[in-house]
């Protein structure tokens, strides 16, 4: 037998699976699963992966709940024009799933994620008493290419920078 047919028969040889419709599809969520988690910038892994340690097969939403708290965090510095109004470029998430596939679960991990992430930005703006490290106004002035680079190095994915701009 070759290693595709011994996973096969793994897979197969599984009680707690149900029937042969159960197991095509959780081939194939594993198939899409390595191929959507590997064009994630590496700090949307990590966070992928720790609440997937806790939330299995829920990979999409963990990922989408990064995006969510990430919105969150950078609602005041990013304006996305639409016309002579600006759309809102936080990302609004519902997760619908079937019961007992893990929603709670991962909201238990991401709530009390957000809520740390948030306490740690409120207590580093007090503690500067010039108010936040970096304002709309100040973000704007700073080269695209700059501010291109600064946001790919907080996310954790490696770009070759184009222009004479180094951090």
């Amino acid at each position: 037998m070759n290693e595709d047919e011994l996973e096969e028969e793994r897979i197969h040889s599984n009680a707690m699976y149900a029937d042969e419709d159960e197991v095509a599809y959780l081939q194939e969520y594993e198939e899409n699963m390595k191929s959507f988690s590997g064009v994630l910038p590496a700090a949307v892994k990590a966070f992928q992966e720790d609440a997937c340690n806790v939330a299995h097969y829920n990979d999409i939403p963990a990922a989408a709940s990064f995006f969510v708290i990430l919105g969150q965090i950078c609602k005041d510095f990013i304006k996305v024009p639409n016309g002579f109004s600006v759309e809102d470029s936080r990302i609004h998430f519902l997760q619908i799933q079937t019961s007992g596939t893990g929603k709670s679960t991962l909201y238990n991990f991401v709530g009390p994620v957000s809520k740390r992430v948030f306490k740690m930005i409120t207590k580093a703006n007090e503690k500067n008493p010039d108010g936040p490290c970096i304002s709309e106004e100040q973000w704007k002035l700073l080269p695209t290419t700059l501010r291109y680079q600064i946001t790919n190095n907080i996310l954790g994915v490696e770009s070759e920078v184009k222009e004479n701009f180094t951090l």
